[in-house]
């Protein structure tokens, strides 16, 4: 039941591991970055910093090296495409842990439902303003955290039942 508890939270962080990584070096501050998304100049004819696409630990996109235009469009729409799967995902997934939660029956009449942005032209534009949208990677693991820390309270509390039921 430990090793459970131990291997069931680490499997659902996983979940969330990505892939593809996007690094390049924030200008004011000369330090490297590595995102799961791309940054919103990537690609787009705006002027930014040269970012190197990783995809499993191979170069697959240098903004260093020039392309035509067709390539430059073609990778900066796989990149969104991407973006979208991995955002549809981190939504099915969220769904699911609602309703894993609710069979629980740890569903709180005060509390509040999450919230996660479902227009893909809202979270196109800020991607591009260079915004972070409400689901983001902080939120999403802050979310998967309470869930579990419900899940481990909920196992602890029915051992404590089973263990008392059993000493009667």
């Amino acid at each position: 039941m430990k090793i459970l508890l131990i291997i069931l939270p680490l499997l659902l962080i996983s979940l969330f591991a990505q892939a593809r990584m996007y690094q390049w070096v924030d200008p004011d501050t000369n330090t490297t970055q590595l995102s799961g998304k791309p940054p919103y100049w990537y690609r787009n004819g705006e002027p930014g910093p040269r970012v190197i696409i990783f995809d499993n630990g191979k170069v697959i996109d240098d903004t260093g090296i020039p392309v035509s235009d067709v390539e430059n469009e073609k990778f900066r729409q796989q990149a969104l495409v991407i973006v979208e799967q991995d955002r549809l995902s981190a939504i099915e997934k969220l769904r699911q842990a609602e309703l894993q939660k609710a069979a629980f029956g740890t569903e709180e009449e005060d509390e509040e439902p999450m919230k996660i942005i479902l227009d893909p032209v809202v979270e196109e534009r800020e991607i591009e303003e260079g915004r972070q949208v409400e689901a983001d990677d902080s939120q999403i693991e802050q979310q998967m955290r309470e869930l579990l820390e419900q899940y481990e309270a909920l196992k602890t509390q029915s051992a404590k039942d089973v263990v008392g039921s059993s000493n009667q």
